[in-house]
């Protein structure tokens, strides 16, 4: 499963605009495709499979937040 969602505002601030925002992203465990249950084929041409190698085929959820924040300046010539 997937999530994201984005909060935000923004106000007046002297002559210009404040805005900021926060991007919240969340992704629980998954599973790699059956492609990658291939053996994995090194350069000296040895073979080992994924699991040996250190890629479990169950892959860890992750939750990633990121804001930011801008001043804009609202003085237009005409």
């Amino acid at each position: 499963m997937n999530v994201s969602a984005r909060l935000s505002q923004w106000f007046d601030a002297g002559p210009g605009r404040l805005d900021w925002q926060a991007l919240l992203n969340y992704r629980s465990s998954y599973y790699l495709s059956q492609f990658n249950e291939d053996d994995i084929v090194f350069l000296d041409g040895t073979r080992q499979d994924a699991l040996s190698a250190g890629f479990p085929d169950r892959q860890k959820g992750l939750c990633h937040s990121q804001s930011e924040h801008r001043l804009h300046n609202q003085e237009f010539s005409h």
